[in-house]
């Protein structure tokens, strides 16, 4: 049989979830795939990549779900129905993406992501009206997919930082400071700091006698960093002569504590989590290159015809 496309596998992926247990994402295309009795041939067809087409499909129908609220995350690659996906299932009707824009959080998220096109602007109850562009070319849906997979890696990026110790954040923000250019080499950076000490968290030597310091303070926290906080890691700065500093967050800043940022005069950049997974995906930190597509066009100046 032909392979049900990934919001034809919404249905399939919500019914597994039926029992109310988490279900990790490997387990629900093994039961997605039993439910459908789908071939051994259908399970074992691929992508290009090398990654298994069902479960690429389960897992975009699966994360959508999660970002329309349906499912929600109980731990590291784990997922369990809510109410809300209980309601989706007692209806007779396909669940395609089209019914998921009834819910706010995933217009929201749509919009964020830039999904939704040109034109239709900030409003999610004009976005949920919207319909997406059918005149796209192979190249615009080819951008359009690249940045749907960009921000769910984005988001699992946070995800995998926030089950982690804080030991290992405190280093993961030095080396991606590091590698994004700062320091006179590439090992000139350390984490100095231990969590929950008030103080700095690493530190980055941005010349070769250690003159031009840049302080790093590292908080892998649900909870917004407020002006006290940052108040707090100035400082530090302060007790140590240094003007640079980075704090860097996997939750974000309250507009009091930007406000205070910018008003100061040590320099003091403010790195909230949606920017340190933009920074660790750039960068490639963190992440891997499973494929690579390119894009080419006619060369019209080979087919010239020369005189």
């Amino acid at each position: 049989m032909t392979l049900p496309t990934y919001q034809e596998l919404m249905r399939p992926v919500l019914e597994v979830h039926r029992d109310g247990a988490p279900h990790a994402a490997s387990e629900v295309t093994r039961m997605v795939a039993d439910l459908l009795k789908l071939s051994e041939t259908d399970r074992a067809t691929r992508l290009p990549s090398g990654r298994e087409l069902l479960h690429n499909r389960c897992h975009w129908a699966r994360y959508y779900l999660l970002r329309a609220g349906a499912l929600e995350q109980t731990s590291r690659g784990s997922a369990r129905i809510t109410a809300r996906g209980r309601e989706l299932l007692a209806g007779n009707s396909p669940i395609t993406a089209e019914t998921l824009r009834a819910y706010p959080e995933f217009v929201e998220w749509l919009l964020a992501s830039r999904r939704m096109g040109p034109g239709v602007g900030t409003d999610p109850s004009a976005a949920a009206a919207a319909v997406e562009p059918q005149s796209e070319t192979a190249e615009e849906r080819m951008q359009s997919a690249h940045l749907d997979l960009r921000e769910e890696i984005e988001s699992a990026l946070l995800d995998q930082i926030r089950e982690m110790t804080p030991a290992f954040f405190e280093d993961l923000v030095v080396r991606l400071l590091l590698r994004l250019g700062y320091g006179s080499d590439v090992e000139a950076g350390e984490r100095i700091g231990r969590s929950g000490d008030g103080g700095v968290d690493g530190v980055i030597y941005e010349d070769k006698l250690s003159l031009d310091l840049v302080y790093i303070q590292a908080k892998r926290w649900q909870a917004n960093v407020g002006r006290p906080d940052i108040q707090g890691f100035v400082g530090s700065l302060e007790g140590k002569r240094v003007q640079k500093g980075v704090f860097i967050t996997t939750s974000d800043f309250t507009a009091d504590a930007k406000n205070y940022a910018e008003t100061i005069q040590k320099r003091v950049a403010l790195i909230n989590g949606r920017t340190l997974a933009r920074l660790m995906f750039d960068s490639g930190l963190g992440v891997t290159t499973v494929a690579t597509y390119e894009v080419k066009k006619i060369d019209t100046d080979y087919f010239t015809l020369s005189d």
